[in-house]
């Protein structure tokens, strides 16, 4: 059996149920509940916890947040110098499951404190394990954020809609100032659809700076979809044809490899994720711009060859089976 430790903030997001609905959304409420769903596939008895005095499995996946996020709005939960004497004293095998660049932002001796109780410590990808050892982190496995099937599309590449899709909170950190310089060198080009707003992930109405990065980039969409449930999102991935990429914020990038998922060529820029992804990466508005043109004068076949080649490359590689089969490398190391 295998508990789950993380923020009480996370445990109750609901994917099929929209974000304004339930008090926002953000990457980590999915991310919970796949990985709850994913575990529960294969140990049913798996459960979602917040306090170390809740465990009663043998393995612990530990998210790093439960350490820097306050816990006052979320009923008794333990203090963080509680919660990490009741896991170094815990006798169940502790896997740090990071996510993003939380350690990073942890002060030295937190860090050093939450990764030494830890039995292993786990990257999501290649590039979160490099930025890792500059704080002298060492991650010994990849355990990635899995993704749902719901995201295999069921239409045939050539049924879908010459049409470009780019998701995400509206902000400086999802780079909105060049997806809108995209979306205007494209005017004409392709449909642009943008999923999402400058409230996904908190009230923006009173920030300035969120909503004039919205108004310009709607201003230059051809459809908005303002907040989606999952089921919607995979929807307009499956339909459409092309899928663009350029924050810096992201260590995993979720929205980017559920359109992968869904067989769609990305364009993304070169950031350090990209290398280890079947990405087009390109540097620049221009290059960019270009690059999605030119993929929406190859050829039916070229592309569908393509699509399959990606959503391939997903499956084997960040869906729940490939979480499930990353995990058991795990536990074989910590057992």
């Amino acid at each position: 059996m295998i508990d789950y430790l993380t923020h009480p903030k996370f445990l109750n997001y609901d994917p099929s149920v929209l974000p304004s609905s339930q008090g926002g959304g953000g990457g980590m409420g999915t991310k919970t509940h796949r990985v709850l769903e994913a575990l529960r596939d294969v140990y049913p008895r798996t459960q979602g916890i917040c306090d170390a005095s809740e465990i009663t499995a043998d393995t612990v996946l530990i998210e790093p947040l439960r350490f820097t996020l306050p816990t006052e709005d979320y009923g008794e939960c333990e203090s963080v110098e509680k919660l990490i004497h009741g896991l170094r004293n815990h006798k169940s095998r502790k896997i740090l499951y990071c996510s993003e660049l939380t350690l990073m932002r942890m002060p030295h001796f937190l860090r050093e404190q939450v990764v030494g109780l830890s039995d292993v410590v786990t990257a999501n990808c290649k590039f979160q394990a490099n930025v890792f050892k500059y704080v002298g982190v060492h991650t010994s496995h990849i355990l990635c954020d899995p993704v749902p099937d719901v995201f295999l599309s069921r239409l045939r590449y050539r049924e879908r809609k010459p049409r470009l899709v780019a998701t995400g909170n509206v902000s400086w950190q999802k780079n909105a100032p060049q997806v809108t310089e995209v979306f205007k060198g494209l005017k004409g080009a392709v449909e642009r659809v943008y999923v999402g707003s400058a409230s996904l992930w908190y009230t923006a109405l009173e920030e300035e700076g969120p909503q004039r990065l919205q108004e310009e980039l709607y201003a230059n969409t051809d459809r908005v979809v303002h907040e989606a449930t999952t089921e919607q999102i995979a929807r307009e991935f499956q339909n459409a044809q092309f899928g663009l990429w350029c924050a810096f914020h992201d260590t995993f990038a979720t929205g980017a490899q559920e359109m992968m998922m869904s067989g769609m060529p990305v364009v993304a820029s070169k950031h350090g994720l990209a290398s280890e992804l079947p990405v087009w990466s390109a540097s620049g508005v221009r290059a960019q711009v270009e690059a999605i043109k030119r993929l929406a004068n190859e050829t039916d076949e070229s592309l569908e060859a393509q699509s399959e080649r990606i959503s391939k490359w997903a499956v084997e590689n960040v869906s729940y089976a490939a979480f499930q089969g990353q995990l058991k490398d795990v536990l074989r190391a910590v057992w």
